[in-house]
């Protein structure tokens, strides 16, 4: 896969073109924090200790699946709310996701 580096300015126009063509804001939150799952586990194939640092905005959002996606994988994760709780609808909707895993 080629990679390709844009600024926050690109990426919030790709993301408005994703979405106005049918791709939720949610599913490409969801679909962010598993690839970058997906590539933590290249470096590390082995659940162990695993410290998530969620701001609270949507880049947080991807940090809550990130952290889901680990625990449900056995991690042992813990989440640290770098700026408070959540802020925006898709960040607070995937915090409490990641609440589910624990209650």
């Amino acid at each position: 896969m080629k990679h390709r580096i844009v600024t926050a300015a690109q990426m919030k126009e790709i993301e408005r073109a994703g979405d106005a063509h049918g791709l939720p804001y949610l599913q490409m939150m969801e679909n962010a924090g598993l690839a970058a799952y997906a590539e933590l586990q290249k470096q590390l194939p082995h659940p162990g200790r695993l410290l998530v640092v969620c701001g609270k905005g949507n880049n947080g959002g991807d940090g809550f699946v990130i952290a889901r996606a680990a625990a449900k994988d056995g991690w042992s994760v813990t989440v640290l709310l770098a700026e408070g709780e959540p802020k925006t609808a898709d960040a607070i909707l995937n915090f409490e996701r990641l609440h589910t895993i624990y209650s």
